[in-house]
């Protein structure tokens, strides 16, 4: 699955990644990387359930729980965005990385947004951008 979304071939890396789900279900890694999938061909619906799924098999995959605020915050479809949601989602990735990771610390500032406190929401995107510009970027304790 994922030397197909590699290739650019979604569908096929869709494909690959429902059979190695059915093999094993218990892979969240195997959910996130379709959930991305499902969030690049608009599929939300099916974003959000794959995401939903890998935190339940592993509540403490922040990639997942990045990906699923970042939804919830900034859904193209107002349908899917949720504010208080990402806010949960978002601060959970945020503790698990020690408040060190830009890019995570920018999901909560946009969950902030999409929930109407924008004073939260410029607090926190001017911390990410401090993480960025000190050369802290950081990485994610684990990146699949």
């Amino acid at each position: 699955g994922n030397s197909w979304a590699k290739l650019g071939e979604q569908d096929n890396a869709i494909d690959d990644l429902t059979q190695a789900i059915r093999l094993e279900p218990d892979d969240s890694e195997a959910y996130y990387r379709r959930g991305l999938l499902w969030q690049r061909k608009g599929e939300y619906l099916k974003a959000i359930s794959d995401f939903t799924t890998s935190i339940k098999i592993n509540p403490q995959f922040v990639e997942s729980l990045n990906q699923l605020a970042w939804i919830q915050a900034t859904c193209p479809d107002a349908g899917f965005r949720n504010g208080k949601e990402a806010l949960q989602y978002a601060t959970k990735a945020c503790e698990l990385t020690e408040w060190k990771v830009g890019k995570i610390i920018n999901v909560l500032a946009a969950a902030y947004a999409e929930a109407g406190d924008l004073q939260k929401a410029v607090e926190w995107q001017t911390k990410a951008m401090n993480l960025a510009s000190g050369g802290r970027k950081g990485r994610l304790p684990h990146t699949p």
